[in-house]
């Protein structure tokens, strides 16, 4: 049987998983899109664990520029598990990127512009990011990328540990 959640994600497969959750590529049943849908592992955390998740879900929300992660919806699901649900990005890790090509000096730049332009927005926010790092880093390759030089980078992953 397939998983939902909230009556409206319908979960396809695992994407990933890390220390405290799951990635998974889900179905929004309401809006007919793809999405990723990130979950915290039903390990019995302790309640600290899910409300940083949430607040991961809520600060990340608030980010608008273009190298930010786009959420979509957060909540508790109907069995109480924490959910995040954001747009599904085609592409690879920044750690994977670098162990797979060499960077012209220019693109490296331009990576680290995008970074640094997504982490003064978090700033201003009075965000900060506790686990920046090439893995939270994601080099997105959209569909549409025909007429589009410049690489997007998204920056992932709040962190919660």
């Amino acid at each position: 049987m397939t998983e939902i959640v909230n009556g409206r994600y319908e979960v396809l497969d695992t994407l990933g998983q890390g220390g405290y959750g799951a990635v998974h590529r889900a179905h929004d049943k309401m809006l007919d899109r793809f999405v990723a849908l990130k979950q915290l592992h039903s390990l019995g955390f302790g309640s600290n664990v899910k409300e940083r998740f949430l607040e991961e879900a809520r600060i990340s929300s608030q980010l608008t520029h273009p190298s930010a992660l786009m959420i979509y919806d957060f909540g508790v699901s109907e069995f109480g598990d924490p959910f995040l649900v954001s747009e599904l990005l085609n592409g690879v890790s920044l750690q994977d990127y670098l162990r797979d090509k060499v960077c012209t000096t220019a693109e490296t730049l331009g990576l680290m512009i995008e970074v640094a332009g997504v982490l003064q927005e978090a700033h201003e926010l009075g965000i900060v990011h506790r686990d920046l790092k090439p893995a939270n880093l994601y080099v997105h390759l959209p569909p549409s990328r025909k007429n589009v030089s410049k690489t997007v980078i998204k920056l992932l992953d709040f962190g919660i540990a």
